[in-house]
């Protein structure tokens, strides 16, 4: 298993949120292009370390709202939420402590054993959005 991670701040958060379209810049093209439909992402706030997820790529990585962010992540994914994201898997708090990455930020792209173990954690201990 696979788990995507695009990257946000307090600016940017609502946006995709709102948009259900997760962006990232043109020198993350590589690794968003391996995205299909049906793949699990997340979403990092990078200011807050919240987490969003899991969310289901509904679409390849391409260029789906020009003007979204200002056009300023024009490499996209359209999402939904998940049944287990609808059940509420916003990771704060002392959820933090299970995200351990080198530096401040997840990589890119999480593989297992740590990106199963994630999942399973924020299906039991989400918080809700």
């Amino acid at each position: 298993m696979k788990l995507y991670f695009f990257l946000c701040d307090h600016a940017t958060e609502s946006e995709c949120l709102s948009r259900h379209l997760l962006g990232t810049t043109s020198s993350n093209v590589e690794w968003a292009l391996a995205i299909v439909p049906g793949d699990e992402l997340c979403l990092y706030n990078f200011q807050t370390g919240d987490v969003w997820g899991p969310l289901k790529a509904l679409s390849i990585a391409d260029c789906h709202e020009k003007h979204a962010w200002s056009g300023k992540f024009p490499v996209q994914v359209r999402v939904e939420r998940t049944s287990a994201s609808r059940k509420g898997n916003l990771i704060t708090g002392k959820g933090k402590q299970f995200l351990t990455w080198r530096g401040s930020r997840p990589p890119h792209v999480l593989d297992d054993p740590l990106a199963s173990s994630l999942m399973s954690w924020m299906s039991e201990h989400g918080t809700g959005f």
